[in-house]
C-alpha cells in the first residue's frame, strides 16, 4: 500500500489532470448563460433534496425493523421535548440528542 502523496503534489496533479478536461476560459472565452446557471442550481437543489429524503426513509426503515431502537430514539424524543404535541425544535437542542444521530445516517 502506498502512502498518500504530499499536499501540494496532490494538487499539482489535480490541476494537470483538470487541464485535459476543463479548456481556459481565456481560451475559449464562454461563459455560462443564465438558463444554464438556473438549471445548475435547480439540479443542486433537487440533488440534495432527494439524498437527505433517500437518509430519512432508510433511517426510518431501519427504526422500524428494530423496535428496541425505535423505543431508545422515542424515548430520547421525549426526555427532550417532553409530552409537546408540537415541539419546536432548535439547532441548540441538537447536541442533547445523543442516541439519534449514533443510530441514523443522517
Amino acid at each position: 500500500m502506498s502512502l498518500p502523496k504530499a499536499p501540494k503534489q496532490f494538487l499539482a496533479d489535480r490541476t494537470e489532470l483538470r487541464r485535459g478536461f476543463e479548456p481556459n476560459l481565456a481560451e475559449t472565452d464562454r461563459h455560462l448563460d443564465p438558463i444554464n446557471i438556473r438549471n445548475q442550481v435547480i439540479t443542486f437543489m433537487i440533488a440534495g433534496h432527494e439524498t437527505t429524503s433517500g437518509a430519512l426513509a432508510f433511517a426510518l426503515y431501519y427504526l422500524t425493523r428494530n423496535p428496541w431502537a425505535l423505543a431508545d430514539a422515542q424515548a430520547e424524543v421525549d426526555a427532550l421535548w417532553g409530552g409537546n404535541d408540537r415541539p419546536e425544535p432548535t439547532f441548540t437542542d441538537i447536541p442533547n440528542l445523543r442516541y439519534i444521530p449514533a443510530t441514523t445516517p443522517v
